[in-house]
């Protein structure tokens, strides 16, 4: 098991800072600062200096959110709601392009360590319910969760292959595996009630490790 150091804070000021990612080359850690109303990805290095907001030009009116995505350290994916309705966006030295929109809102954005398609991400129906699906390099988008109820949150393993994500199941909260390929079947990995809807599973670099967040217990 790895080793770490105390804790201590790389952020501070007014607001609140959340859903941070690390860019590829671990220079940067990308988050969300919500301040005054208004949402913005932010970026710092990791001992607290250069905080600076990303440039996405962003309306006023309009908020971009994380946890953000990314095929290379200045080719990132994320999410905003500037044409409307929230959708995937890319931005590519400087440029920001739609990415993926539909008529349901689009969140959480991930990608496998090594920055290769397809691009996972979670979808709102409205009615509390979410399920997971794949963007490809084409732009075909695969739904690849189907059960009723929740299923968020995903986030590959390195190779991309398959993916780990969080799921509401007969009222319980779980971690799941599932393959990348349409029609796979989950895997629950909880053995109990995780007891938190941010469970937000995370593998490690080398894929031996999945760490993630439970309540169990209290």
């Amino acid at each position: 098991m790895p080793a770490f150091n105390a804790p201590h804070p790389i952020t501070q000021g007014a607001g609140t800072d959340l859903r941070a990612n690390w860019t590829p080359d671990g220079q940067w850690i990308v988050f969300e600062r919500l301040q005054d109303g208004r949402r913005r990805l932010h970026r710092v290095h990791p001992d607290g200096s250069d905080l600076e907001p990303l440039a996405l030009e962003e309306p006023d009116g309009s908020d971009s959110t994380g946890r953000p995505a990314f095929f290379a350290p200045n080719d990132v994916v994320f999410v905003s709601d500037r044409l409307g309705r929230t959708a995937l966006f890319r931005e590519t030295q400087g440029q920001v392009t739609p990415l993926h929109a539909s008529e349901q809102p689009c969140y959480g954005p991930a990608l496998g360590t090594a920055g290769t398609w397809p691009l996972l991400y979670f979808q709102s129906d409205g009615s509390d319910a979410t399920h997971i699906s794949a963007l490809g390099q084409d732009g075909q988008v695969i739904r690849l969760t189907h059960t009723m109820g929740v299923q968020d949150q995903p986030w590959p393993f390195p190779d991309g292959q398959s993916f780990v994500y969080h799921a509401r199941e007969d009222g319980r909260h779980v971690v799941c595996l599932q393959s990348v390929q349409a029609g796979a079947a989950p895997v629950v990995l909880s053995d109990a009630d995780e007891e938190t809807a941010y469970v937000t599973p995370f593998p490690s670099p080398d894929g031996r490790w999945i760490a993630f967040t439970s309540a169990r217990g209290g």
